[in-house]
């Protein structure tokens, strides 16, 4: 058994963190590898900027992206939390009991005749994506949010724990990374 928040985290949690002066001595935006490159006349992506051309602030029901791992298990770490394995996030995002869905709400593929699953790359994000800088969007899928959609807002991307946002709208980071071997090695060291 094991914890798993039932939303995304959202601006406004992740402002507050930021407020007790911890997530600042994270130096917030810097620890990346795979930080967007900023163009002439463009700004650093962080948590509070966190699209190119955006230039106002997201909403604070919106999930915070644009943070590190560094950030995240800090963040989790101030709540007495932490971040699940990546084996933990698997099982709660599509596992229904009996076996693993495709997506949390099951085997349905998100297109032009399935809108309103999730939030996804669609044709919303590609026009609202600043001249220059192409975006993969889902061939004829709309979901109505450019960018992020407000945490929750998608009733049928919930996974059958009951965890919100499992399939769609950001990239969650989790305490490891995937293997592919894991249940085999898993069942070898239980059995030993």
């Amino acid at each position: 058994p094991y914890f798993l928040g039932k939303y995304e985290v959202t601006n406004d949690q992740f402002a507050r963190f930021v407020a007790t002066g911890r997530g600042e001595s994270l130096e917030l935006g810097r620890d990346r590898d795979d930080t967007f490159q900023p163009g002439p006349g463009e700004r650093t992506l962080s948590w509070t900027h966190p699209f190119p051309g955006l230039t106002e602030p997201l909403p604070g029901d919106r999930p915070v992206v644009q943070v590190t791992w560094t950030q995240a298990a800090a963040y989790a770490q101030w709540l007495q939390l932490e971040l699940p394995t990546e084996a933990q996030w698997e099982r709660a995002a599509a596992w229904d009991g009996a076996s693993a869905r495709r997506f949390s709400w099951g085997g349905i593929e998100p297109g032009p005749d399935h809108p309103s699953l999730g939030n996804f790359s669609d044709l919303a994000l590609a026009k609202a994506a600043p001249p220059g800088r192409p975006t993969r969007a889902l061939y004829g899928y709309v979901d109505g949010a450019p960018y992020v959609a407000a945490v929750g807002s998608f009733p049928r991307d919930v996974s059958p724990v009951g965890a919100y946002d499992m399939t769609g709208n950001v990239r969650e980071l989790c305490r490891d990374v995937y293997d592919a071997r894991f249940l085999g090695t898993a069942q070898a060291r239980v059995a030993d």
